[in-house]
C-alpha cells in the first residue's frame, strides 16, 4: 500500500514549485535538507491541499461511495496517493513564490 510519493514524484517538480513546497514543510517543522526526506505522505498531502483552499473531493473528481461490507469495490491507497499528488503538483505549479 503506497503511502508517499516516490523521490521519481517529487523530482517532477520545477525549481519554483520545490521552494514553495520546501517553505510549506519548514513552516511545519518538517526538517528539509540535503539528507532529508520530502517524501510527502497522504496525510501531509491533504494538509497542504487544504491549506491553499482545495476541495479535496472537487479536485480529485472523486465519489466516495456508501461503504458496503458486501462490496467487492476497494480504494487502492496506491490511486489516492497518485491521485493527491497531481493536485498539490497543480497548485504549486498555479502558486508563486
Amino acid at each position: 500500500m503506497k503511502q508517499n510519493i516516490t523521490p521519481e514524484q517529487l523530482i517532477e517538480l520545477s525549481f519554483e514549485a520545490g521552494a514553495i513546497l520546501t517553505k510549506w514543510a519548514r513552516e511545519r517543522g518538517k526538517p528539509v535538507g540535503i539528507d532529508d526526506d520530502l517524501r510527502l505522505s497522504i496525510g501531509q498531502m491533504i494538509e497542504f491541499l487544504d491549506d491553499n483552499g482545495v476541495d479535496l473531493l472537487h479536485a480529485l473528481n472523486c465519489e466516495v461511495p456508501a461503504y458496503d461490507f458486501s462490496s467487492e469495490y476497494i480504494y487502492e491507497a496506491r490511486d489516492w496517493c497518485d491521485a493527491l499528488w497531481e493536485a498539490v503538483k497543480e497548485v504549486l505549479n498555479n502558486k508563486e513564490i
